[in-house]
């Protein structure tokens, strides 16, 4: 058997009291039980106790407003097939912009930023000479973590001089004496690089078709909008327009100020707000203004 033997600390009386008192504390409960039976009828409520909840209670009574529409909706796919983007499209702005496709290049910097030329010079021979990159900059008084120029891709380097420089070195490798654009003297080196990845035609041709689209649709948009206008002015209803002009015909039967329909499902429209707001201001009959 394994002892341990020490001094036992003594407790306060008032909480060895308060400690007893809790656990041995018993108490008598009474209690009634009241069957519901035994419980008077309420009645009926009077002609003045439903106008009272009527009024304390309108807004849970009152029906929102709803509508009948009917709309053509023309949209940058609506006018996809009028915009002409033809495959020699897609590869020049794939050319174009190449560049600024995908991911670029990051790399891991560290700097050394020295006071003159000559300094940089001492600093950079100690380095080839077998100095290690952070010990050197450490007998300038500099840590390590001063050092750290972070994952950076070119531009995100301030000083487009030393960028240029930064992204020529190999792995680990110290630069030569670097003087920025603004006068300051560096010694850079690379601990570890990130390729860039371009994506291929093919990968990107999508997003390149989607942004030229983008840019011809609002031409093309408004160009639809005026043979609109030139029908709806020569006589034709909306529905005829629409069927003249291949162009979507939509009756929504019921509509609040919300977009809800009676049933409590959301309406789903283009420029939904402004639509809303366009046919609540409109009055009965009358084709508004394009949204």
């Amino acid at each position: 058997m394994l002892l341990t033997v020490g001094e036992v600390a003594s407790s306060p009386q008032a909480i060895i009291d308060a400690l007893n008192k809790f656990n041995e504390e018993r108490r008598v409960l009474n209690y009634v039980l009241i069957p519901k039976s035994a419980a008077d009828a309420e009645g009926d409520p009077t002609e003045q106790d439903l106008k009272s909840y009527y009024d304390n209670h309108k807004q849970s009574f009152t029906q929102p407003e709803y509508r009948k529409v009917a709309m053509i909706a023309v949209t940058p796919e609506t006018v996809k097939d009028e915009l002409n983007i033809t495959e020699a499209d897609l590869k020049a702005t794939y050319e174009a912009k190449k560049d600024t496709l995908g991911q670029a290049e990051k790399r891991r910097i560290e700097q050394i930023a020295l006071p003159n030329a000559e300094e940089a010079e001492r600093i950079s021979a100690k380095i080839a000479s077998g100095t290690d990159f952070v010990e050197a900059a450490k007998e300038l008084g500099l840590s390590e973590s001063d050092l750290d120029l972070g994952t950076v891709s070119m531009k995100d380097l301030a000083d487009a001089v030393v960028a240029e420089q930064a992204f020529k070195l190999g792995m680990d490798e110290v630069s030569k004496p670097i003087t920025g654009k603004l006068g300051s003297v560096v010694l850079i080196r690379v601990t570890e690089i990130t390729p860039g990845k371009v994506p291929s035609f093919e990968e990107a041709k999508d997003g390149i078709e989607k942004e030229i689209a983008k840019e011809r649709a609002s031409g093309a948009i408004f160009d639809m909008h005026d043979k609109v206008e030139d029908e709806l002015a020569s006589g034709s209803t909306l529905e005829e327009t629409a069927g003249k002009l291949k162009l979507d015909y939509t009756v929504i039967d019921q509509v609040d100020r919300a977009g809800r329909k009676p049933d409590g499902s959301t309406i789903k429209a283009p420029a939904q707000k402004e639509l809303l707001n366009g046919i609540f201001v409109t009055d009965a009959g009358i084709e508004n203004d394009p949204v």
